[in-house]
C-alpha cells in the first residue's frame, strides 16, 4: 500500500511540474523559461538562446509598459485583452516580468531585479498575500515626518513652560526629567525585544502631555520663601495632586495592554 501510494504521489508532483504554467515564475530566471519555446521545465535548462529570446520578447514589449500596467494592474482572474498592446505582449507573464520583477528604468546601472522564494504552486491552491518584510521600511518616511511634529509639540510646550515660569532653569530641568523617562522607557522596553517600534514615538507626546500638566501644578503651588517647612508643605500638597494627573492619563493606557487591537497594545 505505501508502495503505491508513493507512486501516486510521484505522478501527482510530475503532474504539477509539467502541466501548470504558473510554476515557479517568482523569478527572472524563471520567467525567461517560460517565456521559451522551447517548453523548459525549469531554469536549469536555460540557454543562450532562450535567453536572447526572451531579452528580444523583453525589449519589444517595454515600448508598451505603461500601457500594460495600466491594463493589469486591477485585474487578476480573467483580465480582457489590452487595447493598443501586441497581442504578445498583453499577457499576464509579460505584466509581471515589468511589474513585479523588472525595475522601472532598465537603462540605469547596476539592475536591480526582485527575487522570491520558490513557492508551490497548483491549480487547487492560490496565494493570499507575501510577507517581505518592508512594512518597516515604507513606514520608516511617514515615522521622519511625524517626528517633526513631535519636534515642534516638544518645542511649543517647553516654549509655554519657559513664558510662564520665566525662568530657563525651571524649563531646561522639566525638559531632562521628560527626556529621562523617555530613555528609561527604551532601557526597560529593551529588556524583552531588541525592537523598539516606530509607533512608540507616540510616547514622547504622552509624557510632555503628563510631564508638562505636573510641571505647571508644581510650579503654581511653589512658595515665594524657600525654607525647609515651605517646600515639605508645597511638596505635601501638590505630590497627591501631581499622582492623581499622572494616574488618570496612564491608567486608561495600561488598561489598553488586554485590547486586541494591535496598535492599542
Amino acid at each position: 500500500m505505501t508502495f503505491i501510494r508513493y507512486f501516486e504521489l510521484k505522478f501527482q508532483v510530475f503532474i504539477i511540474i509539467f502541466l501548470n504554467l504558473n510554476r515557479n515564475i517568482w523569478s527572472l530566471p524563471n520567467y525567461l523559461s517560460c517565456l521559451s519555446s522551447n517548453l523548459l521545465t525549469n531554469c536549469s535548462f536555460l540557454t543562450e538562446y532562450d535567453v536572447q529570446s526572451a531579452r528580444a520578447i523583453i525589449d519589444y514589449c517595454r515600448l508598451y509598459r505603461r500601457e500594460i500596467i495600466n491594463c493589469r494592474r486591477n485585474c487578476y482572474l480573467d483580465c480582457p485583452p489590452c487595447f493598443n498592446v501586441p497581442k504578445n505582449c498583453s499577457t499576464q507573464m509579460i505584466f509581471d516580468i515589468f511589474y513585479r520583477i523588472l525595475p522601472k528604468n532598465l537603462n540605469a546601472r547596476p539592475i536591480y531585479i526582485n527575487g522570491y522564494l520558490p513557492i508551490f504552486t497548483s491549480s487547487g491552491y492560490q496565494s493570499q498575500g507575501l510577507s517581505m518584510d518592508i512594512k518597516r521600511d515604507i513606514l520608516y518616511d511617514g515615522a521622519k515626518r511625524d517626528s517633526l511634529l513631535a519636534c515642534g509639540a516638544a518645542f511649543s510646550v517647553f516654549l509655554i513652560v519657559f513664558l510662564y515660569s520665566l525662568n530657563i532653569f525651571y524649563c531646561i530641568t522639566v525638559a531632562f526629567v521628560l527626556f529621562a523617562s523617555v530613555l528609561s522607557a527604551l532601557a526597560i522596553y529593551s529588556l524583552f525585544t531588541v525592537d523598539f517600534p516606530l509607533l512608540n514615538l507616540v510616547i514622547f507626546v504622552l509624557l510632555l502631555a503628563i510631564g508638562s500638566d505636573d510641571a505647571f501644578v508644581l510650579l503654581n503651588s511653589f512658595p515665594t520663601e524657600v525654607t525647609s517647612q515651605s517646600i515639605h508643605q508645597c511638596l505635601s500638597h501638590t505630590a497627591s495632586a501631581m499622582l492623581l494627573t499622572s494616574s488618570s492619563t496612564a491608567v486608561p493606557f495600561f488598561t489598553n495592554i488586554l485590547s486586541s487591537v494591535v496598535v492599542f497594545r
